[in-house]
């Protein structure tokens, strides 16, 4: 894998270009227009209400709030989420109500349908999903999925930028290379998610602490980038606003008005298969499968038109030769196909839909898979079969699919109650998709054993004993 300077273009002495330096002009200026119109224009829709009255309250004389203490504001830590047991919700009971400018938290929802709610205690509502299964008002939801989903367009956990230049790393331009960069020079989607997922301030570090609702809410902001790449316009690093505003992108300001709402988790099929096959030899194991699904999902988008750019649909291929676009709709691939949809987001045509089903349906699964992926990463286990006669000890490495087993750790128990161990284990086979068979020389008889795995994302299960 690519391993990219993020800031190699703030390097002291370091001079842009005169192409450069239009194109980050071209990109920035329309970017500050748009805080002018108080309008993101992303998928989640402008920040509430009720949360610019909690940026500018107390503002000084003037209404202008100093820039520092609206950055302490938008840094501010999320309060736990409270431990109230969690309630499942079943395949088929009634859908949450939510705002009809609330895709990225409706994303989260469906794809807890296809993997979370029947197999977490956490990742469920009235748990780390959403608090409750009524509406979801994504103002009171720190600490979970949800809340976090939202607020990626308005909190900036890594960087610390104000909105609307939150969503500079919202674009990833994947056919320019794993290191190009999103707008105004900000490093791209994929990398952000990376940090958001793996970083000091992510997912991962913070469950393992303990400290769950940060976990969750971290989580729930990996998937709105998620989401994001699934989006034409975010694939093409094409900067948008929104149809109250300017440079608007009619596809998703007709998502944002409830065209989201055609489609739920029946659609998206199930979790994502993870191909490893293809694992570039570069590329570690624990990085492979989040790569894989915020790569598939911009190459499902970048296949098609935006208001301004045209898709990559000619070329029936994308950069790394995953993807089998074979059958895949004609229109929009151009970005005139979507001339006639501009006035009024209308798809009166089926443009918009053509998209969504291959795009929005995936990045649903997508987020599934994203989600079994945290829950394999935090929950390696593993089982010792029953000892027979043979001269070697099996051991189980479970959950495996998403997360490859690395070590396998067998001991014995000695006379004197201490534990001995038996060497280092090597991999037997692959049981299953999800199951990895690891054998030691039994170095004896008798004596209880235990063994522990180490995924390949460095977390170890629990001792597991025969």
């Amino acid at each position: 894998m690519s391993i990219c300077n993020e800031g190699e273009n703030s390097k002291p002495g370091r001079r842009m270009s005169a192409r450069m330096r239009w194109r980050f002009f071209g990109e920035c200026l329309p970017l500050a227009l748009a805080l002018a119109c108080m309008n993101t224009g992303a998928l989640a829709g402008p920040p509430a209400a009720a949360e610019y009255g909690r940026i500018f309250d107390g503002a000084e004389p003037g209404g202008v709030l100093p820039a520092r203490a609206i950055l302490e504001t938008l840094k501010a830590e999320p309060a736990p989420v409270p431990q109230v047991k969690p309630t499942a919700q079943a395949h088929g009971d009634v859908e949450p109500r939510l705002d009809e400018k609330r895709a990225h938290p409706y994303v989260a929802i469906q794809a807890a349908y296809i993997f979370g709610i029947k197999e977490t205690p956490e990742i469920r509502f009235g748990a780390y999903l959403a608090r409750s299964e009524g509406d979801v008002d994504v103002r009171r939801e720190d600490g979970t999925i949800c809340g976090g989903a939202y607020d990626e367009d308005h909190r900036d956990h890594i960087d610390g930028y104000l909105w609307p230049f939150t969503m500079c790393s919202h674009f990833w331009e994947a056919d320019e290379g794993d290191c190009s960069k999103g707008l105004c020079r900000r490093r791209n989607a994929w990398r952000r998610g990376t940090l958001l997922w793996s970083g000091p301030e992510g997912v991962l570090p913070f469950y393992l602490k303990g400290d769950k609702a940060r976990a969750y809410d971290r989580l729930g902001h990996v998937a709105h980038l998620l989401a994001d790449m699934a989006t034409p316009a975010h694939a093409h690093r094409e900067f948008h606003g929104s149809d109250r505003c300017f440079l608007d992108d009619s596809y998703e300001d007709w998502m944002a008005d409830g065209g989201y709402r055609k489609f739920n988790h029946n659609d998206a099929g199930g979790v994502v298969p993870i191909p490893w096959d293809k694992k570039p030899a570069d590329m570690d194991s624990a990085s492979f499968p989040l790569y894989y699904l915020f790569y598939t999902a911009n190459q499902h988008a970048d296949y098609f038109a935006s208001d301004r750019t045209d898709g990559n649909a000619r070329q029936r291929t994308d950069r790394a030769g995953w993807l089998d676009y074979s059958g895949w709709p004609d229109s929009p691939t151009r970005d005139q196909d979507l001339a006639d949809n501009d006035p009024g987001d209308n798809d009166d045509d089926g443009d918009f839909t053509r998209i969504a089903s291959k795009a929005f349906v995936y990045s649903i699964g997508a987020t599934a898979t994203l989600y079994k992926l945290f829950w394999e990463t935090t929950h390696p286990r593993c089982e010792i079969p029953p000892v027979s006669g043979s001269s070697e000890i099996e051991v189980r490495a479970l959950s495996t699919n998403l997360v490859p087993a690395q070590a396998v750790e067998i001991e014995r128990r000695d006379p004197q109650g201490g534990w001995r161990s038996l060497g280092s284990a090597v991999r037997k086979s692959r049981q299953d998709e999800s199951h990895e068979l690891w054998s030691v020389a039994a170095g004896g008889a008798g004596g209880m054993l235990r063994a522990r795995m180490k995924n390949a994302a460095g977390v170890y299960s629990d001792w597991c004993l025969r």
